[in-house]
């Protein structure tokens, strides 16, 4: 999708600094990168994150691109390439190394930080569009359309159209 453009570049980029993390690390710090746990959590770390970027824009083009999926695509991948860039830089701070810290930084992050972290805004649209009963349905529909069904989601689904209206009537 051409407007998630930006996202797949900055996946690919983000691959390939946690490949030169990881080869430098190994060729660096050997078998001792294991009892240095914190280092190759953060290696770990980077890795679910892009297993979870690729997943988001997986499903969102594997459904068809629509366009109200595109505010929970944005949020969770601008969230885990925040988390992303905070892993990479919690790496070459703590680097055992300084020199070797400070070169690997230079490779990984050459630009420093540029991800900001999802915007309020953003948050609270998605929080809006989490509260309205259409949402729920379209959420409760899938386990709905089992053989067997649901009775507390029924519930659910009932309660979420009768408070708004009690509320208004207050």
């Amino acid at each position: 999708a051409p407007e998630l453009r930006t996202y797949y570049c900055r996946a690919t980029r983000y691959s390939a600094a946690l490949a030169i993390a990881a080869d430098v690390s190994m060729l660096a710090l050997g078998g001792s990168l294991k009892r240095r746990e914190k280092l190759s959590a953060r290696l770990g770390d980077v890795l679910a994150l892009l297993y979870l970027v690729s997943s988001v824009l997986k499903r969102y083009e594997d459904e068809g691109r629509r366009r109200e999926d595109l505010p929970f695509v944005h949020w969770s991948v601008q969230h885990a390439l925040f988390g992303i860039e905070d892993a990479l830089e919690g790496l070459v701070e703590n680097y055992p190394s300084r020199l070797l810290g400070a070169a690997l930084r230079l490779l990984v992050l050459p630009l420093g930080r540029n991800v900001r972290a999802p915007s309020d805004r953003l948050g609270h649209h998605i929080a809006q569009v989490l509260i309205t009963p259409y949402i729920v349905l379209l959420l409760t529909q899938i386990y709905m359309t089992r053989k067997r069904v649901y009775v507390a989601l029924a519930l659910l689904e009932v309660a979420l159209f009768i408070i708004p209206t009690m509320a208004r009537s207050y």
